[in-house]
């Protein structure tokens, strides 16, 4: 047992047993010891490893997606302004949050795709999920095309601001809102808290990945591929890598079934399918290996260091690296980030794409020591001389959201969990909600799949509006795109969340998509296709 979940499950009982009602905001390292905060009731659980792997897996997906995820459970103030172009329209895309509608029988009758069409087209915020109240779909939340809105179902928006949510439910015969970001605990908490709704356990809010003793569950087993027999260690280690456009996972095995599980989707076409190879300065537990990274085909094993021996993975042919941080072997949290910032130092612009897990935010501004070192103010923080003073005695950024190895997604920092456990305090179901996002189109009864496709042919000088009409007509919801960065000459492509619009687009532009899994959806980036192959 996890000695962190050890001692949390203690503090959980001790905390229990003096007050019932109390409701429990509660971080696991483990998903799987869940099963001893079950029973205690009204408690919120959050699973850290599980999370963070699976943000870095569906990362390798769409580039930039943990950028986009943190930008929705951080709060940014919607009025920051910069001369520079590209700032001031990230700046813009990080400043929306998610927030939860009911609906009333104005939208009752209707299907999601055309309530979609309606709250983006008057409102400007996008709907991204649905919560229904009836029949065999009450516990489900990610976004459904086909779903027909009944009373009593809950919609999830993206917006930048509370006051939208309750524009688009003040109109007549139409809704109101459940709960916004800056609106009090409320003390008879929605279902999201396990322990208070018979037959909805904490397992099936979370809709869990892997049973007890960490083998998948059924519905996981139906939606994603599998090898035909789990393969061994000595089966899966190579001396080199003689292949390209590969996946290389720096870091321990221990938790890898979460990152590998979005790449390994059916609804991702076999040739989609990257191979992956993880690479470790030790040879993993032989029981590790089988129940976190055999279990899956075209998975393998090298030997080595990402600092010295990234050529032995083939590196440089990988289509993405990624960094993991590994708390086991160095247990300062500063010194686990400095192996991580000086590897990503040495082989960012040697590889294609990579990403840094850092377990501290404040590390990231030593990933460019040029931007570390700047003296000119890069964000025109409200002209605010206190902002002007805190960036002059800190030489940095008041804020690393808009540091760009951030802002491209190449950097996931995990105290982002932390925010979001926060945010769970007065949107209870956000964590239900992301986790939906990022383990979509894993599981066989999945509606739609998180992934990343390139701009329509004829998109190219067209407005996003228009992109939003066309793609919602196929049942697909776009939630922002992946901006090239020649548009606005920015230093790197930048995640635009939830963009306006007038928002003119680029044919390097890519979009963040909630794709039917009847629909069939090229990715350029990695030529991914969403499908339905068996």
């Amino acid at each position: 047992v996890n000695l962190a979940d050890r001692e949390t499950a203690l503090r959980c009982l001790a905390i229990r047993s003096a007050v019932e009602r109390v409701p429990l905001f509660v971080q696991i390292v483990k998903s799987k010891h869940r099963r001893h905060l079950e029973h205690l009731g009204r408690t919120l659980l959050l699973p850290v490893e599980e999370l963070t792997m699976g943000i870095l897996g569906r990362s390798c997906l769409a580039a930039g997606f943990s950028t986009l995820v943190t930008n929705l459970v951080r709060t940014i103030d919607k009025n920051l302004t910069s001369d520079v172009a590209w700032e001031a329209e990230y700046a813009q895309g990080a400043s929306h949050e998610i927030f939860s509608i009911s609906f009333r029988s104005g939208f009752v009758g209707r299907s999601a795709i055309d309530c979609a069409q309606y709250i983006y087209a008057h409102h400007g915020a996008t709907l991204i999920g649905i919560k229904s109240q009836h029949g065999p779909n009450h516990c489900k939340i990610i976004f459904d095309a086909n779903h027909t809105i009944s009373s009593g179902d809950i919609g999830y928006i993206i917006a930048n601001d509370v006051a939208i949510a309750w524009d688009i439910m003040s109109e007549p015969g139409l809704g109101r809102v459940r709960s916004s970001s800056n609106a009090p605990l409320p003390m008879d908490l929605p279902d999201m808290m396990v322990g208070d709704e018979p037959g909805c356990t904490s397992a099936q809010r979370l809709r869990p990945i892997q049973n007890e003793d960490d083998t998948p569950v059924p519905q996981v087993l139906k939606g994603s591929r599998f090898a035909t027999k789990p393969r061994s260690l000595a089966d899966c280690t190579l001396e080199a890598v003689d292949f390209s456009g590969h996946i290389v996972v720096c870091g321990p095995v221990d938790g890898l079934f979460s990152l590998l599980l979005p790449l390994r989707s059916r609804r991702l076409t076999k040739s989609a399918a990257r191979k992956v190879v993880v690479m470790s300065m030790s040879p993993p537990a032989e029981c590790l290996w089988l129940k976190n990274v055999g279990l899956f085909s075209d998975t393998y094993f090298v030997l080595g260091s990402p600092m010295h021996d990234l050529d032995k993975a083939n590196g440089r042919g990988a289509e993405t690296v990624i960094l993991l941080s590994d708390p086991e072997r160095i247990k300062d949290n500063f010194f686990q980030d400095a192996t991580n910032v000086l590897t990503m130092r040495i082989v960012d612009g040697q590889v294609p794409f990579a990403i840094a897990e850092l377990s501290q935010e404040t590390t990231i501004k030593y990933l460019s020591v040029s931007e570390f070192s700047q003296t000119t103010e890069p964000m025109a923080w409200h002209k605010d001389p206190w902002y002007k003073r805190r960036i002059n005695l800190a030489g940095s950024f008041p804020n690393y959201h808009f540091n760009k190895y951030f802002a491209c997604g190449k950097v996931f920092t995990s105290s982002m969990l932390d925010s979001l456990l926060c945010t769970a305090f007065v949107q209870p179901y956000i964590i239900e909600l992301i986790h939906s996002l990022v383990f979509s189109g894993t599981s066989a009864d999945h509606a739609s799949c998180l992934v990343e496709i390139g701009i329509p042919e004829t998109f190219p000088g067209k407005t996003y509006g228009e992109l939003f009409e066309f793609l919602t007509s196929r049942g697909e919801v776009p939630l922002g795109l992946y901006r090239a960065a020649e548009v606005f000459s920015a230093p790197c492509d930048y995640v635009v969340t939830n963009p306006p619009s007038y928002t003119m687009l680029n044919s390097r532009d890519r979009i963040f998509v909630l794709a039917s899994t009847d629909h069939s959806t090229e990715v350029v980036r990695t030529q991914l296709t969403v499908s339905t192959d068996p």
